[in-house]
């Protein structure tokens, strides 16, 4: 162990032959060690072990035990992250050669996210704190207090609470103590030790092991005698409201006292101690090995002002890692996550007004401005420990910064042995060692545990962007590819730095080119310069290319298990990793079928509706997803998803729905079938919809190894007809749904009528069913459209004309109803059954039905005409055969229903005294 150990110190560099002599007991030896304690673990990292491991795992001639030993030491090793920028370079260096350090690597960046702590341990003592002499100024304050602070319970221990901070003077009038009860697991806010009712419980959380939680609590004094308002925050969310006794100012000095009461010579008052953890003074029981408690402070803030609930929730999306005194613009502080849910929260507290809220103000001002920086009492960090030779965390020397009374009191402070916790709150480093308030005592030896984040690490040896697309392009194998993005990804997720990298240099745009080209889709240049596919057949390529989606989505919030809890967390990267990267939607349709479900996934049904359609606008998707089908290949079996995407964009009541960006897509759908088989067949140039594309248009390449049975996405396409026709059925349903009449009313102002009687000269039935639904549903909810669809575009003469050839049609004879009784209709499936029992459920179940337009009946009349003299021409050839049963069945329906109608509706029988019911009828019999 000690030839170990002088390795690590004189360097790798030296002795390169050592490294290569290192025993395999001594590495067995350092995983015990790590195994056994926390401690071993930090100290074996603080030695420089990584960088032994690095370059042995960097190396050659490793016998497969020995190398199974350096990965899992080296996993156990870079979660704490690394020293120096030569350790991160090398680490990501590995991951770009080796597929196995790649894993190593994502594991250690998704764990190194945690924050630089201080770990309460009081296995060893029975106690373990930090102590403040005092204040820098009076407490409490007569506005109110604010304390706030990450914690993490390691592990609760039975027979002690766990305390987390305490502030009182000698004589203990002024106190105040936060701790979790050891039973409950529930904070206890103690404010006063001779008060009837000194303290309080907050009963509505409980914490829990093993998590980082944000507590803030709000004390403001009471205006009346009684107790004051303590409000108790877990993770930015008000939990509960207590009342409390207001912590009592602490006495005046009595050597400044006057000889008469009355006559007060000074008005300086005892000084107030703060301390955080179990002093020795408050510890239950003292010894080494009797409690088990265990647990982490980041930060702690103590405040004198009475934060409001919004600037809480700021504070607390900053995170963990934050170690800063709230001074600069916070916005840019702030990961795309914590961005999106304090904006999902503003929005729901200010929904007409969000732009003028504190949260915008406190994220786009300057923080000084919110808070200024003498309102701090204490800001303690694990980042500001000071050990017995004047050296921070990072290896400053802080005594080369020290003036000579302030290093003559950082030598007394730290003679024990004991390291100082300075406090920020004073940003005058002198200030700070030379006030009883300026540094703070740490006993109990607990343990500093010093993340160093690997995406900090990536954006220090150049900017994160050029190394992580490096390792991507590197990627040889599905695999290493999936994770090698994940890598990328996990860089992002949490760090303000390489998320600003990405916007500001295209990143994701550089990540969809490595994506297309690993994927064998290339874009039209040079091919020398393009990267080798991954994938060698169809199957390969759709099973990657569904990983990848899956990778995808989870980056920009999409949850596959629960979609309505999906939030659209990264706008940019959606909108250039999924809307414009087309090639989702051409591959198998297993990934085109993810793709549209998570369209419909951020709105439908969604807890985040309102904030994720908002986005959804900002990119014009819906404009956007309409262009894109007219030029995918959409297949029977992706269409129902399709349609589903298209329901939940345009029944989001936010949505800006252009109804005449779908009308004209509905025309062209419809039309362009039967445009291409009317052009000149000389001059027709076939037209393959393979690829999603427009001019110049990337070139999927065909597998080396494909074989006949490969699946190809263009197979089994729907035609652009029958696509336009299923689109139009799912438009009606939404402009005729019940839920609201604001479609129905926002169509009728931007679509022009007569699109509607266009739709009625398609041969369909399914079409013209449709249209009149529309008619049905927008002559009941908008009176002026009447009048547009009768008197300027002569509707109902159209209908007569129209409606003829769809005399067989159950949609059309309930849509002819519909417009008849002034009763909405929906078409949908359920109506391609015309009986006389549907007939009068859906008409004459609510009683009489008054005639409400009877200029449709014309057109009904021409129907029934057009049937009968198919029957009666179709019944000479086909005599008791089952086609003539079936011709004969609707015209008797028909017949059957206005009978019943005339014998059951006065309304129905003075329209066929009063109209020209019966000269229209007439006219059926007698042509």
């Amino acid at each position: 162990m000690s030839d170990f150990y002088l390795l690590s110190e004189r360097g790798v560099e030296t002795a390169p032959e050592n490294i290569a002599l290192l025993p395999i007991v001594v590495l067995t030896v350092l995983d015990c060690l790590i195994e056994t304690s926390e401690s071993n673990r930090i100290a074996i990292h603080d030695a420089g072990t990584l960088s032994v491991l690095l370059h042995r795992l960097a190396g050659t001639g490793m016998e497969e035990h020995e190398a199974a030993l350096v990965q899992r030491l080296c996993k156990f090793l870079l979660p704490l992250g690394t020293r120096r920028l030569e350790e991160t370079a090398q680490t990501f260096k590995l991951a770009c050669e080796d597929d196995s350090a790649r894993e190593i690597l994502l594991e250690a960046l998704q764990k190194s996210k945690q924050p630089p702590a201080i770990k309460f341990d009081l296995s060893n003592s029975g106690h373990c704190s930090i102590e403040l002499a005092s204040l820098p100024r009076p407490f409490p304050p007569t506005t109110g207090y604010t304390f706030s602070s990450w914690i993490k319970i390691d592990q609760f221990d039975s027979d002690c609470h766990t305390t987390i901070f305490g502030a009182f003077d000698a004589s203990q009038t002024c106190f105040v103590l936060v701790y979790i009860e050891k039973d409950t697991h529930q904070l206890i806010l103690q404010t006063s030790v001779t008060a009837k009712r000194p303290s309080v419980r907050f009963k509505r959380f409980r914490f829990g092991a093993g998590e980082w939680y944000h507590i803030t609590i709000v004390h403001r004094p009471s205006r009346t005698s009684g107790s004051s308002p303590a409000i108790l925050y877990v993770n930015g969310r008000c939990i509960e409201e207590q009342h409390c006794p207001y912590p009592e100012a602490p006495p005046l000095i009595p050597e400044l006292r006057a000889p008469v009461p009355s006559q007060v010579l000074n008005t300086t008052r005892r000084p107030v101690q703060a301390f955080f953890g179990t002093p020795q003074d408050l510890a239950s029981q003292t010894g080494d090995r009797l409690l088990n408690l265990k647990w982490s402070l980041a930060s702690a803030y103590l405040i004198d002002a009475s934060l409001s609930p919004e600037l809480v929730a700021v504070y607390q999306k900053l995170g963990p890692r934050y170690c800063g005194n709230f001074q600069d613009c916070i916005g840019p502080f702030l990961t795309y996550r914590a961005s999106a849910e304090l904006n999902r929260y503003n929005e729901m507290l200010h929904a007409d007004k969000d732009d003028k809220s504190e949260i915008v103000k406190a994220t786009q001002s300057q923080g000084s401005e919110i808070l200024p920086e003498g309102k701090l009492l204490i800001s303690m960090s694990a980042s500001s420990i000071v050990n017995m030779n004047g050296l921070l965390v990072n290896g400053v020397n802080i005594g080369d910064m020290l003036n000579e009374k302030a290093a003559a009191h950082l030598q007394s402070l730290t003679r024990n042995g004991n390291p100082i916790l300075l406090n920020a709150a004073r940003p005058s480093i002198n200030e700070a060692m030379t006030r009883s308030y300026g540094a703070a005592v740490v006993t109990g030896n607990p343990i500093l545990t010093l993340t160093h984040g690997l995406d900090d690490g990536s954006w220090q040896i150049g900017g994160c962007l050029p190394i992580n697309m490096k390792i991507i392009q590197s990627a040889s194998t599905a695999d290493s590819l999936v994770t090698s993005v994940e890598l990328l990804f996990q860089c992002i997720l949490d760090n303000w730095r390489t998320s600003e990298v990405m916007e500001k240099d295209n990143g994701f745009g550089i990540l969809a080119v490595l994506l297309r080209e690993k994927l064998g889709i290339y874009t039209s240049g040079p091919g020398d310069h393009r990267t080798a596919p991954i994938a060698k057949t169809m199957q390969q390529r759709e099973e990657l290319a569904l990983r990848l989606l899956k990778v995808v989505l989870a980056f920009v919030g999409y949850n596959v298990k629960s979609p309505e809890n999906s939030l659209l967390i990264n706008p940019m990267a959606y909108r250039v990793l999924l809307v414009d990267f087309d090639t989702w939607r051409t591959i198998s349709s297993e990934t085109q079928k993810l793709y549209y479900q998570q369209i419909a996934g951020f709105v439908w049904k969604n807890n985040n509706q309102t904030f994720n359609m908002k986005r959804y606008n900002k990119m014009r998707l819906v404009r956007r997803f309409l262009d894109a089908l007219k030029v995918d290949p959409i297949s029977a079996e992706v269409l129902p998803e399709v349609l589903h995407a298209l329901r939940a964009l345009s029944l989001c009541k936010t949505a800006h729905l252009n109804h005449r960006d779908i009308a004209t897509f509905i025309t062209y759908a419809l039309h362009d079938d039967r445009a291409l088989q009317s052009t000149n067949p000389l001059l027709r140039t076939p037209r393959n919809r393979s690829t999603s594309i427009k001019l110049p248009s990337p070139r999927l390449t065909t597998p080396e190894t494909s074989s006949p049975t490969s699946t190809s996405p263009s197979m089994h396409k729907l035609s652009q007809s029958n696509l336009g026709i299923s689109i139009v059925e799912t438009y009606s349903e939404v402009l005729c749904g019940f839920e609201t009449n604001t479609h129905i009313k926002r169509f009728d102002q931007q679509v022009p009528t007569r699109w509607i009687l266009h739709l009625l000269a398609e041969p369909d039935s399914r079409v013209v069913g449709s249209a009149l639904s529309i008619i049905s549903r927008a002559i009941v909810e908008i009176p002026s459209f009447k009048s547009k669809f009768t008197e300027k575009n002569n509707g109902f003469t159209t209908l007569q004309a129209r409606l003829r050839s769809h005399w067989m049609s159950a949609r059309v004879w309930m849509g002819c109803f519909a417009i008849l009784f002034g009763r909405p209709f929906v078409s949908h499936e359920d109506a391609d059954e015309l009986t006389i029992f549907h007939l009068m459920e859906t008409f004459m179940q609510q009683g009489e039905s008054e005639i409400r337009h009877p200029e449709i009946f014309p057109a009904m009349a021409s129907m029934l005409e057009a049937g009968l003299r198919t029957v009666v021409k179709e019944s000479v050839h086909q005599k008791d055969s089952e086609d003539a049963a079936e011709l004969n069945s609707i015209p008797k329906t028909i017949i059957q229903f206005l009978t019943d109608v005339h014998s059951r509706s006065k309304s129905f029988r003075d329209f066929a005294v009063d109209s020209h019911y019966v000269q229209e009828l007439l006219f059926v019999l007698f042509p």
